[in-house]
């Protein structure tokens, strides 16, 4: 099941969404919670309570974008939370942009971090050989392996203890199903690439993201409602790697969408005074 925190702020009434990416928990956002919780009610998502039976569906086991998105807006509408800014991480990113399709009244700010658009072919090999070695060779070795693999440079050592400190977390089968999600989605990654974005999201990247920045870089450049930083000497865990840097970076496009927020809705207000 989709397991979430709350963390609440009486002084404001803006809702923060953080969702973590595969093979992740919402161990990633440590340092963004410590940040953001002196400025939003903070809701904290959790996959890592699914099991292969949640994704039974017709017969064939699938991790469904879509499932899970539903899931989403039927948690906040359970906490009454009727907007939220959302800030994703990696394949976490494919939930808000579902969400962002199918329920856009709900979605304020987007921040896509590290955000996995198109699958290289190295990445695709790595991908087809871990999800067959993992019918013979202990997941968490593979885990350790993929964390290697995903976060090689000097600069991602705090990314890579921090992860590997959270492997425990992960059963054999969510494991799976998180390789099984990135498989199975690549049409909808397509999808997503073709119909470009109806509304404005922040992309944030490591200068070092060498697998999935040059496709970032590439869709900010056909899509005007998209707008990309780069931050120097990070990787694909940017959020960890260079913390205050990105933590600066977010709030600043944050704060500037709400009060893009306040002026529109101002001018409708004035409007309709007018017609009065």
């Amino acid at each position: 099941m989709l397991g979430y925190t709350i963390l609440k702020n009486d002084s404001t009434s803006q809702w923060l969404t953080l969702v973590h990416g595969a093979s992740a928990s919402a161990s990633i956002w440590k340092y963004q919670i410590e940040f953001f919780k002196k400025y939003y009610n903070i809701v904290i998502l959790d996959f890592n309570g699914y099991t292969e039976n949640d994704f039974n569906l017709n017969g064939s086991h699938i991790y469904s974008i879509e499932f899970i998105a539903k899931e989403v807006i039927e948690l906040l509408d359970k906490e009454q939370i009727k907007s939220s800014h959302f800030v994703g991480a990696s394949l976490g990113n494919l939930i808000i942009r579902q969400i962002l399709e199918e329920y856009p009244e709900m979605v304020n700010g987007v921040v896509m971090t590290s955000a996995i658009l198109n699958i290289n072919f190295m990445f695709s090999m790595v991908l087809y050989a871990f999800l067959f070695l993992g019918r013979f060779v202990p997941h968490k070795y593979l885990y350790s392996v993929s964390v290697a693999v995903s976060f090689p440079m000097p600069c991602n050592k705090l990314t890579r203890e921090l992860f590997l400190g959270t492997k425990e977390l992960f059963s054999k089968e969510m494991y799976r199903l998180w390789l099984r999600m990135a498989k199975e989605n690549f049409a909808l990654m397509h999808f997503f690439n073709l119909v470009g974005l109806r509304s404005e999201v922040l992309f944030i990247n490591g200068n070092q993201d060498y697998m999935f920045l040059p496709f970032v870089k590439k869709f900010v450049k056909e899509n005007d409602s998209a707008k990309l930083k780069i931050i120097e000497k990070s990787g694909h865990g940017v959020n960890i790697d260079k913390k205050d840097i990105y933590n600066k970076a977010v709030l600043t496009y944050l704060r500037r969408v709400e009060s893009k927020r306040r002026v529109n809705q101002g001018v409708y207000e004035s409007q309709v005074d007018y017609l009065k």
